[in-house]
C-alpha cells in the first residue's frame, strides 16, 4: 500500500512540474492580437479597403458630374387632346408658362421641331390661323413643337418681351421602365462606370440617344441623335440601352390603350 502511495505522489509531482513548465513557457512568449499566419491577410484586406474607397470616390465624382436622364425631348409637355382643341396660343401654353402682355403679340410662329429643317406656320395674331390649326392637327404623340411669339418692331420698337416655348406632345400615361426610373439610372451608371471614369469631363458635349417604346413595352429604333464627344462612350451607351435587363410598361392614351412613345436618353453634360 505504501509503495502504491509513493508511486501516486510521484506521478502527481511530475504532472505538476510539467504543467508549471507549460504555463511558464506560454507566459514567456510575446502576446499578439493577430496570429503570424493572418498578418498577410490583414494587409491585403486593408489594401482592398483603400481600393474600394478610391473606387467609391471616383464613382461619386463621375455620378455627380456625368449627366444621366431618361425622358421626352423637352421637359415641358402638352397633351394631344389640349393641343388639337386649341384656338389661340394661350390654349397651348400652360397656365404657369408665359404670361399675356398688355399689347397682343403680332408675330406668331408654330414649329414642328425636327432634325434638319423645322416645319413652320406663321401668323399675325394670337388667334391661330387656318394653316397653323392644320399643322397642330397633324401633331401626334411624341411630336416636338415650339411656340414663338414677338411684336412687330415697327409698332412697338422698344418692347423686348417675346415667347420661345418648346414642348413635347405626351400621352396621359407615359412609358415607364418596369423597375422604375431610379433603378434604370443606377443601372446605366453602374454599367457605364468603367468607360465614363476614364473621360476628361471638360471635353464632353450633350449626348442624346432616342428610342421607341413599343405597345408591347419593348425598345425599338435605337439611334444616336447627338454624340457626347467620345465615340467609345457613345457606343457603350448604345449597347447598354439595347441590352436592358427588363422591358417597359408601355404608354397609355386617354382611353387606356397601349401606344408607342419615343423617349430620349441624355448623357454627358446637360444640354438643351
Amino acid at each position: 500500500m505504501k509503495k502504491q502511495n509513493l508511486i501516486l505522489m510521484a506521478l502527481i509531482a511530475t504532472f505538476s512540474f510539467s504543467a508549471l513548465a507549460f504555463v511558464s513557457s506560454q507566459e514567456s512568449e510575446p502576446k499578439t492580437d493577430v496570429p503570424p499566419s493572418c498578418k498577410k491577410v490583414e494587409e491585403n484586406t486593408t489594401a482592398e479597403r483603400f481600393q474600394r474607397v478610391n473606387a467609391l470616390d471616383t464613382y461619386l465624382d463621375v455620378s455627380n458630374n456625368f449627366h444621366y436622364e431618361i425622358g421626352t425631348r423637352f421637359i415641358n409637355h402638352v397633351s394631344k387632346e389640349k393641343l388639337h382643341s386649341a384656338k389661340t396660343i394661350w390654349d397651348i401654353l400652360p397656365s404657369d408658362g408665359p404670361k399675356r402682355q398688355v399689347n397682343p403679340y403680332t408675330d406668331i410662329q408654330i414649329h414642328i421641331v425636327k432634325a434638319g429643317d423645322n416645319i413652320i406656320e406663321k401668323g399675325k395674331s394670337e388667334n391661330l390661323n387656318e394653316a397653323q390649326l392644320a399643322l397642330i392637327k397633324k401633331m401626334d404623340y411624341s411630336t416636338n413643337l415650339a411656340v414663338l411669339a414677338n411684336y412687330d418692331p415697327s409698332m412697338n420698337p422698344r418692347h423686348d418681351q417675346y415667347i420661345s416655348y418648346y414642348m413635347t406632345v405626351t400621352p396621359s400615361k407615359q412609358a415607364e421602365y418596369k423597375l422604375g426610373n431610379d433603378a434604370l439610372i443606377l443601372y446605366l451608371q453602374r454599367e457605364s462606370f468603367e468607360t465614363v471614369s476614364k473621360l476628361n469631363m471638360s471635353d464632353l458635349k450633350p449626348g442624346k440617344i432616342s428610342f421607341l417604346v413599343s405597345k408591347e413595352g419593348k425598345i425599338e429604333l435605337i439611334s444616336l441623335e447627338d454624340s457626347c464627344g467620345d465615340k467609345a462612350t457613345d457606343m457603350k451607351m448604345l449597347s447598354i440601352i439595347n441590352n436592358l435587363p427588363e422591358n417597359w410598361n408601355p404608354a397609355k392614351d386617354e382611353q387606356g390603350n397601349s401606344i408607342e412613345q419615343k423617349l430620349y436618353f441624355s448623357f454627358g453634360i446637360v444640354g438643351c
